[in-house]
């Protein structure tokens, strides 16, 4: 008779709902025979035991006897069987398995079914039943426990990467990150966690998409097994249902939590008992001094939902100790909100905020070089009820960063100065001051084709220091006096006087710097 391993025939109705006791780990056994007798001289013989309570010492015997490489424990009786048994089990690495509420005939009659069809070569005609069993044990369950219940038939520890190799959930693993090493068989991918390998098998689904993958420890195996390959492409279905469950989930929740951060952001909720209230629907924390940053994605190319979402993952991920982080995406901006974990978490100084932002900066450009970002951050918030205050200051300090900071790509709302009151006036006004304060001189040097606008914006950047001045403008000291006294006497004023220094330089501010 063609042989038959264990491994296999539990991939089988009806003993895919068996329960494995003992004896599985290690290598496969094969076999070849069923019988109820205790005695039998054909080797790989699988025993079949009612398992009453007088059956323990034929258990125990059947587990030494050399040509039993298995036994199916059957029965309506629920005894347990005793440890010392179950250790011996392990101990010769002999598959103990208990099939309850199932007869000894039916048993011997669907193994005997199997061996026909085995040598047949019909058996891929059950193999339906097995992926109709892993559909039926997550939708009377859960995911948790369709996985464990593989971990437990394979004989290792399984669990699921998404398609960006990003752990979803573990049986043993730790957090990590996984790094693509090489393709051995076919559909099978070899990963690192920067210290040990595994097989990762890919979950490809009807479109020819690939959704995911099931990540198994390697233990010093070549290959992933037939079997193995047969029970994971048994399962593949189900995790395909589960994945676009999961989808259509992740969207609704998508979808309540974006309105509800919108909501937030834009002062659209009432109370602040309502907003925790809210929060803990949707798994959110919110406490005294939380602030919003907020981050210009500019870009020559199109900037697609699925960038923004890893860039929202990266910056979750990524996160400052002792904090959480919401995001959301608004027009052209990725928004978080930074909470602290809780009241006593550590407060961070701008340097660390800072150095923590051009990290982040840093892994976009790598990731995404046609995309430039510049982050604004808005003051830390008493009352979660103010978020909206903050991102307000946000916006306004990215609004600033091409006027009053150049280069710089990370702008707190705190370091604008005054320079961030001209923000809440229409430029419109602005533009009348810059005027009044300047429009001479810029006519002056429109007419004359000299530049004395940009004389007295280095004289003001410089603190009124002549030589500084002079030496930025490559000119000699007194040439620069004689070009301020050209100035004073243009615009009628004098630039030793309190008053005219600071309006011409809120004028050359908003001119220049505002290039308004």
């Amino acid at each position: 008779m063609i042989s038959l391993t264990y491994e296999r025939l539990i991939t089988y109705n009806p003993f895919f709902y068996s329960e494995i006791l003992a004896g599985w780990k290690g290598k496969q056994h094969a076999c070849h025979h069923v019988t109820f007798e205790e005695e039998t001289t054909i080797s790989n013989s699988l025993l079949l035991i009612d398992c009453s309570s007088d059956a323990f010492s034929t258990i125990e015997q059947s587990i030494e006897a050399e040509h039993i490489s298995g036994i199916i424990l059957y029965g309506h009786s629920l005894y347990d069987v005793p440890s010392y048994i179950l250790e011996e089990a392990n101990e010769k690495n002999k598959p103990l398995i208990r099939l309850k509420h199932i007869d000894g005939q039916t048993i011997y009659d669907a193994i005997q079914e199997i061996f026909l069809l085995q040598k047949s070569n019909l058996l891929s005609i059950k193999q339906s039943e097995l992926s109709t069993y892993w559909l039926h044990l997550y939708n009377e369950n859960d995911i948790q426990t369709l996985w464990n219940r593989l971990s437990e038939i394979i004989g290792r520890k399984v669990t699921f990467l998404n398609n960006q190799k990003q752990l979803v959930s573990s049986l043993e693993f730790s957090s990590k990150e996984f790094t693509f090493v090489e393709t051995t068989q076919k559909n099978i991918d070899i990963l690192t966690d920067g210290q040990l390998t595994y097989f990762a098998y890919q979950i490809i689904d009807t479109k020819n998409q690939l959704i995911g993958y099931f990540l198994l420890d390697k233990q010093d195996r070549e290959i992933i097994s037939e079997e193995e390959l047969h029970i994971l492409g048994s399962i593949t279905p189900t995790m395909c249902t589960w994945m676009k469950q999961e989808k259509l989930t992740q969207n609704i929740h998508l979808k309540y939590k974006d309105q509800f951060l919108f909501d937030i952001l834009n002062n659209n909720i009432e109370t602040e008992s309502e907003l925790i209230q809210l929060g803990r629907l949707l798994e959110m924390q919110f406490l005294p001094n939380t602030y919003v940053l907020a981050t210009n994605l500019n870009s020559d190319k199109i900037i697609t939902k699925e960038i923004i979402s890893n860039m929202e993952s990266i910056l979750i991920r990524n996160k400052l100790e002792e904090t959480h982080i919401y995001t959301t995406h608004l027009s052209h901006r990725i928004v978080a909100i930074v909470v602290p974990k809780s009241t006593k978490s550590k407060l961070y100084a701008k340097a660390e905020i800072n150095e923590w932002l051009q990290s982040i900066q840093h892994t976009f450009s790598e990731l995404y070089p046609f995309i430039s970002t510049f982050i604004g951050i808005g003051r830390t918030q008493s009352s979660i009820l103010d978020l909206h205050i903050s991102f307000q200051e946000a916006k306004i300090a990215l609004q600033m960063h091409n006027f009053f900071h150049g280069t710089n790509s990370i702008i707190h709302y705190n370091d604008l100065g005054y320079i961030r009151l001209l923000s809440y006036i229409h430029h419109e006004l602005l533009d009348d001051f810059a005027s009044l304060y300047l429009g001479k001189l810029q006519r002056y040097d429109n007419e004359n084709g000299t530049d004395l606008i940009q004389t007295l914006y280095t004289y003001c950047n410089q603190n009124g220091d002549i030589f500084k001045t002079a030496n930025l403008l490559f000119i000699h000291p007194n040439t620069l006096r004689q070009r301020l006294k050209k100035i004073e006497s243009i615009l009628q004023i004098q630039l030793d006087q309190y008053t005219d220094l600071v309006n011409i330089i809120l004028a050359l501010k908003i001119s220049i710097d505002m290039n308004i």
